[in-house]
């Protein structure tokens, strides 16, 4: 427990000792007292030595950023030697759309790197905060900020060209797909419809050859009532043919034939 007091007590001494980096902005005072307008230009100071978090990074960079956050940084100086004592005049730049959204800053002495990249707060020595107002922009700021718009402004027509592309190639893709589908399905009908036909003339066919099968078929007749008949051929006795009277109950008179003439004769 008393471990953990200690390094909560010598964090805490760090952080007070490295405001007293600077000598400007004022480390005497709290956080947040002093203030300046953009347009206005700060005498910034600091003291020979290493005062800040960490181990000594011998050459730094001086940034300012937002006072609770590093979502916004911005180089001021590059490269400072802080083996002696040194002070910069810097022209508050920083554009009126930043100072709008966050009032609060701080300057940071941080490791230098090349090209200068902010690294965070691991490692620094950190002024005490102060509050940016907003004033007349300068040349550079405005610059900047005109070529932020210009490039925001140069790229949404690209991007909308490519998104709108993107969706005409989508919706011929789609269109394609479409009518492809549409003559599968049409095929498959065709298809369809033809075998159904097939099937419906072999049906009629073979019903037309039934009934033309079953016309052709002649009944047994059979000879009933008349007389008998005799036929008989050339130099041939004739013979008589007797047909049943109906039922066969009644004999009629018998018919002969010539035998020469072929022609019957009634007995």
């Amino acid at each position: 427990m008393r471990l953990i007091i200690c390094v909560a007590l010598g964090c805490l001494l760090s952080v007070v000792s490295a405001q007293y980096q600077f000598i400007l902005p004022n480390p005497n005072i709290t956080d947040l007292t002093e203030h300046w307008k953009v347009g206005e230009t700060i005498k910034i100071q600091w003291q020979g030595g290493w005062h800040g978090v960490g181990d000594d990074p011998g050459k730094t960079d001086l940034w300012i950023s937002w006072f609770r956050s590093n979502a916004f940084s911005q180089l001021l100086l590059p490269n400072v030697d802080l083996s002696k004592d040194g002070s910069f005049d810097w022209k508050v730049n920083v554009s009126n759309h930043i100072v709008e959204t966050d009032v609060q800053f701080v300057f940071r002495f941080c490791p230098h790197t090349d090209p200068p990249v902010f690294t965070g707060t691991e490692n620094e020595s950190p002024s005490r905060g102060f509050n940016l107002l907003p004033g007349p922009e300068t040349s550079s700021s405005a610059s900047s900020a005109s070529s932020t718009s210009a490039s925001a402004t140069s790229t949404t027509p690209n991007n909308k060209k490519k998104t709108n592309v993107g969706a005409i190639a989508g919706g011929v893709l789609g269109g394609l797909v479409f009518l492809i589908m549409l003559l599968v399905i049409a095929l498959l009908l065709l298809k369809l419809a033809r075998k159904r036909k097939v099937e419906k003339n072999n049906a009629a066919g073979e019903a037309a050859y039934g009934m033309l099968a079953v016309g052709n078929r002649t009944p047994p007749s059979e000879m009933t009532g008349g007389p008998p008949i005799k036929y008989g051929a050339m130099g041939q006795a004739p013979t008589e043919l007797y047909g049943g009277g109906v039922g066969g109950g009644v004999n009629q008179h018998p018919y002969e034939l010539d035998g020469g003439q072929g022609q019957p004769m009634r007995k």
